[in-house]
């Protein structure tokens, strides 16, 4: 099976998860402050009846396009920091909760 292009995706995940006549609507976005990944998008927003949000490709890599530092903890950070970026994007926040 082949790649989707960002229309086939869109129509498929608005396919599945469509209630009958209701629509559906799929932003792609790649916030300023993450690098550009080649060939697709880090944040997919499906909203109809409900929302969800699709993060892809999220490494320590910086809004430069390069690894964060040599070691894992460096990586790990930034990785983060993309994550906290892609929510943003979406409209959403990084929520840490202490148990």
């Amino acid at each position: 099976m082949g790649r989707l292009t960002q229309s086939e995706t869109a129509a498929s995940l608005a396919a599945m998860s469509r209630p009958e006549g209701r629509a559906m609507s799929v932003r792609y976005a790649n916030p300023v402050s993450m690098h550009k990944p080649p060939g697709y998008t880090h944040v997919v927003v499906a909203t109809g009846p409900g929302q969800t949000i699709y993060l892809s490709g999220q490494v320590g890599i910086g809004p430069d396009g390069k690894l964060a530092g040599a070691d894992f903890h460096s990586q790990a950070i930034q990785l983060f920091e993309n994550m906290k970026s892609a929510l943003a994007e979406a409209g959403e926040l990084w929520k840490r909760n202490k148990i």
